[in-house]
C-alpha cells in the first residue's frame, strides 16, 4: 500500500502556482523557480525578519514553464509581490530565421503564460479577416485600419509545433522589405503575443482564514508551518524510538532469565502477573513477551537486540537534542531544503527584462509614411484626413447640414487629442483617420463619449507643446499636450469641472515662460497676469484660480505678449476692436486670482 502523504518540504504554492475561484474569493498565484524559492525559504528560516526587497533578490519574479519574457519593471514586480495583488506584463520570445534569396521569417518559440499557439492564430485571423460586431452590418473603421496594416505586414502564419519544438509559430512577412521590429510591434500590440498575467496571492493561512498575503508573509507562514511540522515529526520519531527501546529492554531482561521465564509461562496460573512481579516488566513488555516466539531469543538474537538498542539510544539522544535546540532544528530543515533544491532544481526559464509595453494605438500605424495631413472634425462628429497642410475649406467634404467643428494640421505619425464638455480627454493616432473619398469615419468608432457629452476641441502638436486648460468658472492650469493621452476608448478625466461648468477652449502658449495670461469675464472685466503664476499640472486636475468671477463666468482666455494688447470684444451687440497700451493696459495687469478692471465701453472680451 502507498505510504501516507507527508507535508511538502518546499512551498509548492509558489512553485506550481495556483488558480481558482471560490465563493467570493479567487486567487492567481504564479509559478516560480524551485532553486530561487528554496533559497528564499532558507533565508526566511535563517532570518524571520527578512524583507520583501531581500526576498526579491532571491526570487526576482515568476518563472513560467514555457519560458517567455516578463517585461514589467522591477518596481512593478515588487509592488505586486509586496501587496499580493497586481498585474505583470508577459511577452513572447521570437527570433529571425534567414532564408534563401534574402527572404526571412520570424519563429515564435515561447509564448506568454497560459497562451496557446491556437489563440494567437485565431487573433491574427481576426485582424486579417475581421467580422462585423454584433448588430452591425459592416466592420468599423478601426477594424478596417487594423486589417490594412495586418495585410501590409503578413503573408502567412502557420503552426509547426511538434515533438521536437513544443512551440514553433512561423510568421512570414509580406515581403523581405517589411521592417521586422515594426511587424512584431504591431502583433504584440494587437494579439496575446504580449499579455498581462494577474497576481492575486489569496490563500487560506494556518489560522484557516483566507487572506491576500505578500510574498514575505506567505514564505514566513510556510516557514512557521514547516518548523512546526518537523518538530512534530521529530517528536513522533522520538516517541517511536522510546517505545521500541522499552520493548527491547523487556526482551533483554527475558533473554538473561530465559529459563525462569519459560518455567513461569508453563507453570504459573497467571503468567503475566508473575512475570511483572518477578522480573519488573511493564504491561507492554509483558504482552510483547507472551506474544512472541521464544525461539527468537536465541544467542544470535541477543546480539541483534543489543545492537538495535545501542542504535536506538543514540537516535533518541539525537532527537532529544534536536527538540531541545531551535537552531539545530532550523539547520536540519535548511539542510532538507538544500538537498531538495540540489536534486530537483533547474535553471530559470523565464527572462526578466523590462521593456516598454506595446500600445495598440501606436503600433497599428507604425508602417505609415510620415506625411503632412490636415484632419477635420465636423460638428456631427465625423473625422476625415486630407493630404498636405494647404487644404482650402471648400475642399472639405461634409454631409448636408454639417459644418466644421475643429481642424488641425499634423502628421500621419502624430497623435490627435480631444477634450469633451465633461473635461474628459481622448487620444487617437492621426494616421488611423481615413482619407480619400467620402465624408470620413464617425468619431464613435475611435472613442466612446459619455451620454450628453460633446467634443469641444481637437488638438495636435509635439508632446511637449504646452496649453492652458481652464473651466468657465475661473480655475485653470498649464499642461503639456501629451498629458491628454489615454489608452482607454472612453478617455480619462483630465479637467475637473463643477456641475454644469463648461471648459474653455485650450490656449497654446510658447515654450518659454514669457507673456501674460488674459482672462475676460462676462460682465466686461479683464485681468492680465504673468504666465509664470499658473501652476503646471501634467496629470490634469482643477488647477488654481485664474480670475475672481463672483456670479459671472469667463468670456475669453488668451495668451499675449506685453503691451500693446489687441483683441475683440462684444459691446451693445456689436463686435468691436480692443486696443490697450500704456496706462490703459497697465490697469489690467495684476496678479492671478484678482477681479481685474472694467474694459472700455463695457465690452465683453471674446476669444480670438
Amino acid at each position: 500500500m502507498p505510504s501516507a502523504p507527508t507535508p511538502a518540504r518546499l512551498p509548492f504554492t509558489l512553485l506550481n502556482g495556483s488558480k481558482g475561484v471560490a465563493v467570493g474569493l479567487a486567487n492567481d498565484i504564479l509559478p516560480h523557480n524551485l532553486r530561487e524559492v528554496a533559497n528564499a525559504a532558507v533565508a526566511v528560516i535563517e532570518n524571520p525578519d527578512v524583507t520583501v526587497s531581500e526576498i526579491l533578490k532571491l526570487i526576482p519574479g515568476p518563472d513560467f514553464p514555457d519560458g517567455a519574457q516578463v517585461i514589467s519593471s522591477a518596481a512593478d514586480i515588487e509592488a505586486a509581490y509586496t501587496s499580493g495583488r497586481g498585474s505583470l506584463r508577459c511577452r513572447a520570445v521570437w527570433s529571425r530565421e534567414d532564408l534563401a534569396r534574402g527572404q526571412w521569417q520570424v519563429i515564435v518559440s515561447q509564448l506568454p503564460y497560459q497562451v496557446s499557439v491556437k489563440t494567437i492564430m485565431e487573433e491574427i485571423e481576426t485582424l486579417t479577416n475581421p467580422q462585423p460586431k454584433a448588430g452591425k452590418k459592416t466592420i468599423d473603421q478601426r477594424q478596417a485600419n487594423l486589417k490594412q496594416v495586418a495585410l501590409d505586414f503578413l503573408d502567412t502564419v502557420r503552426d509547426e509545433s511538434g515533438k521536437l519544438a513544443p512551440v514553433r509559430l512561423v510568421i512570414e512577412p509580406k515581403n523581405s522589405k517589411v521592417d521586422q521590429e515594426q511587424m512584431m510591434a504591431f502583433l504584440l500590440a494587437n494579439t496575446s503575443l504580449e499579455a498581462s498575467v494577474t497576481v492575486n496571492m489569496t490563500v487560506i493561512g494556518i489560522d484557516n482564514r483566507p487572506q491576500t498575503k505578500g510574498i514575505d508573509a506567505l514564505l514566513k507562514e510556510w516557514a512557521e508551518f514547516r518548523m512546526t511540522t518537523v518538530r512534530r515529526r521529530t517528536q513522533f520519531q522520538l516517541d517511536g524510538a522510546n517505545k521500541r527501546i522499552h520493548i527491547l529492554e523487556g526482551r533483554m531482561v527475558v533473554f538473561v532469565s530465559l529459563d525462569r521465564v519459560i518455567k513461569i509461562i508453563r507453570e504459573a496460573d497467571d503468567p503475566a502477573a508473575q512475570l511483572k512481579a518477578e522480573l519488573g516488566l511493564s504491561d507492554i513488555q509483558t504482552t510483547d513477551i507472551l506474544e512472541m516466539r521464544l525461539r527468537q531469543l536465541n544467542k544470535l538474537e541477543g546480539f541483534k537486540l543489543e545492537s538495535e538498542l545501542d542504535e536506538l539510544r543514540k537516535e533518541r539522544t539525537r532527537l532529544e537534542a534536536l527538540l531541545a535546540s531551535d537552531p539545530a532544528m532550523r539547520r536540519m530543515v535548511i539542510s532538507e531544503i538544500k538537498a531538495d533544491a540540489a536534486k530537483y532544481g533547474d535553471d530559470r526559464r523565464t527572462l526578466l527584462q523590462p521593456a516598454a509595453r506595446a500600445e495598440a494605438g501606436v503600433s497599428s500605424t507604425v508602417n505609415l509614411p510620415d506625411e503632412e495631413i490636415t484632419v477635420v472634425l465636423s460638428r456631427n462628429l465625423w473625422l476625415k484626413a486630407y493630404k498636405g497642410h494647404d487644404v482650402p475649406p471648400e475642399a472639405y467634404v461634409l454631409k448636408q447640414g454639417d459644418s466644421v467643428l475643429a481642424m488641425v494640421k499634423t502628421r500621419t505619425v502624430s497623435t490627435l487629442y480631444l477634450l469633451d464638455s465633461n473635461g474628459r480627454a481622448y487620444s487617437l493616432p492621426a494616421g488611423g483617420v481615413p482619407n480619400g473619398r467620402g465624408e470620413g469615419a464617425p468619431l464613435s468608432a475611435s472613442i466612446d463619449l459619455q451620454a450628453g457629452a460633446r467634443v469641444v476641441t481637437m488638438l495636435a502638436g509635439a508632446d511637449d507643446d504646452r496649453f492652458i486648460f481652464a473651466g468657465a468658472l475661473g480655475n485653470g492650469y498649464v499642461a503639456p499636450l501629451k498629458s491628454l493621452a489615454s489608452r482607454q476608448k472612453a478617455g480619462k478625466v483630465f479637467l475637473k469641472l463643477a456641475d454644469g461648468e463648461a471648459p474653455m477652449p485650450p490656449v497654446a502658449i510658447p515654450q518659454d515662460d514669457t507673456g501674460f495670461v488674459v482672462c475676460g469675464s462676462t460682465d466686461g472685466r479683464m485681468l492680465a497676469f504673468p504666465l509664470a503664476e499658473v501652476k503646471t499640472l501634467p496629470a490634469g486636475g482643477m488647477g488654481v484660480i485664474l480670475m475672481v468671477l463672483g456670479n459671472d463666468k469667463l468670456s475669453a482666455l488668451l495668451h499675449t505678449a506685453d503691451a500693446p494688447f489687441e483683441g475683440k470684444g462684444l459691446a451693445n451687440g456689436k463686435m468691436v476692436d480692443i486696443k490697450l497700451k500704456g496706462d490703459d493696459w497697465t490697469r489690467h495687469v495684476l496678479h492671478r486670482a484678482r477681479k481685474g478692471a472694467q474694459l472700455p465701453k463695457k465690452a465683453v472680451l471674446q476669444p480670438i
